[in-house]
């Protein structure tokens, strides 16, 4: 499959040199491999605009997860929510917290020591 695509993006250029443990070894010029670096960047940079855009543009954690992150208690967690310190949304008795907000959280009580 990857001396198809080789093939496909640098035509006849690729030279399979030996095939060692079921693995097979190409060589390209620095040309070839750059221009196939550039393809790859592309095709990343064109799936993580999908990804964004498919989904939600932002994480939501659930009860556990923060807990987790903050390393806390589900009491806590809850006075948090009842004193308004972390907000959340709440689906079907499960709660839910934005990633930006528990980071948000950490950074406003972030002490320096001196």
């Amino acid at each position: 499959m990857i001396r198809e695509y080789f093939s496909s993006v640098f035509g006849h250029s690729v030279l399979k040199l030996l095939g060692v443990g079921g693995y097979n070894i190409y060589m390209l010029t620095l040309a070839e491999f750059q221009a196939f670096e550039k393809r790859i960047e592309k095709l990343l940079r064109s799936l993580e605009n999908r990804c964004t855009n498919f989904g939600m543009k932002e994480r939501w954690l659930d009860n556990q997860e923060v807990k987790q992150l903050l390393r806390i208690s589900p009491r806590t967690l809850q006075s948090y929510r009842d004193k308004g310190i972390l907000p959340f949304s709440k689906l079907g008795g499960k709660f839910f917290y934005r990633a930006s907000d528990v980071e948000k959280l950490l950074e406003q009580n972030l002490s320096v020591q001196p």
